[in-house]
């Protein structure tokens, strides 16, 4: 996964922490991208331009990291990336002294905490130090499967025949043995309906909200519906 990083860079404790997101990327096998990775400058604008262009067009997430002020291209990288990827793709960190936060940050930790209690957004954490903010991020989980569906059909009879899929009514399609099928979804309930006449087996359904794969029984000649919340 391509994971933008949008914070300070001011300070040196700024330049420490996102120093240590980077690395931490790296580690979980994932590229980080930002301000570092802009190309010559004769091929943009202005940096804040490019830097927006990279969250529209070649990351897949944002991990923000607020200290004590949210600069306005903070906010419009936000922004852009919410509008590109959807809420449940940007991941906050703020460092834990509330007392240093401008009304700039303490009006996007409020943001962001309300959005948070109704499962709006995945991560909003706040942070000590250099060590507890890799921690943080070492907890995340950068992968497709965290913001969607993946069903895999793990048995199938020497029937052969494929069995039809639909989710939260809509019709997906026939599959055969060990297909995968990557379904977008964002929280909330999650409706299988399989048909799998005249197959019969197990389908094994992955999801970012659960924390073990679920299995739905197939019966030949008969529809086997899944619901989960």
């Amino acid at each position: 996964m391509r994971i933008f990083i949008s914070s300070e860079m001011n300070s040196e404790d700024d330049k420490k922490r996102r120093k240590a997101a980077r690395l931490e990327i790296f580690d979980l096998g994932h590229f980080p991208i930002g301000w570092e990775d802009l190309p010559p400058k004769i091929l943009y604008t202005t940096a804040a331009e490019e830097c927006l262009r990279i969250v529209r067009e070649d990351s897949d997430m944002l991990l923000a990291i607020i200290d004590d002020t949210v600069s306005d291209i903070i906010k419009k990288e936000i922004e852009e990336a919410i509008k590109t990827h959807g809420e449940e793709k940007i991941f906050y960190f703020f460092t834990d002294d509330h007392d240093k936060r401008d009304e700039s940050a303490c009006a996007l930790w409020a943001e962001v905490t309300k959005l948070s209690s109704k499962k709006y957004v995945y991560v909003v954490k706040e942070f000590s130090n250099i060590s507890q903010l890799r921690k943080c991020i070492k907890r995340v989980q950068f992968s497709e499967t965290s913001f969607g569906v993946k069903l895999e059909i793990i048995y199938h009879s020497k029937l052969g025949g494929p069995i039809t899929v639909e989710i939260n009514n809509v019709l997906i399609g026939d599959f055969h043995s060990d297909e995968i099928i990557p379904w977008k979804h964002k929280r909330g309930p999650l409706t299988i309906v399989i048909s799998s006449l005249p197959v019969w087996g197990t389908l094994s359904v992955w999801s970012g909200q659960l924390s073990a794969p679920m299995r739905i029984d197939m019966w030949p000649d008969k529809k086997s519906v899944a619901t989960f919340i």
